[in-house]
């Protein structure tokens, strides 16, 4: 039993881990995105030519940015907007 519970707590620490710097990763893009003005209607707003190569729109990419926004919010105990940001993540997502 004593094994189970080690296991438990290293997998809490490597989610912890892997969370947070989702989460710090997420507040830098979002930081970029919007200090580059990469948003729609921002000066150098991204085009569909910026992202052809990765088959994404620009909509695709200001949802996550809409939903790091609402990470943000909820770690700092603030009011969250709730969305469908596991689509967001589905369709940006690459590793299945």
């Amino acid at each position: 039993m004593a094994n189970q519970k080690n296991v438990f707590i290293n997998q809490v620490t490597i989610t912890a881990s892997a969370l947070a710097q989702a989460f710090d990763m997420a507040d830098t893009l979002t930081d970029v995105y919007f200090d580059r003005q990469y948003n729609t209607g921002g000066a150098n707003a991204l085009t569909p030519l910026d992202l052809e190569a990765s088959g994404f729109t620009s909509d695709q990419i200001a949802s996550f940015v809409t939903m790091a926004q609402q990470i943000q919010a909820l770690r700092h105990n603030q009011a969250v907007v709730s969305g469908d940001y596991d689509a967001t993540l589905n369709q940006l997502r690459r590793d299945i």
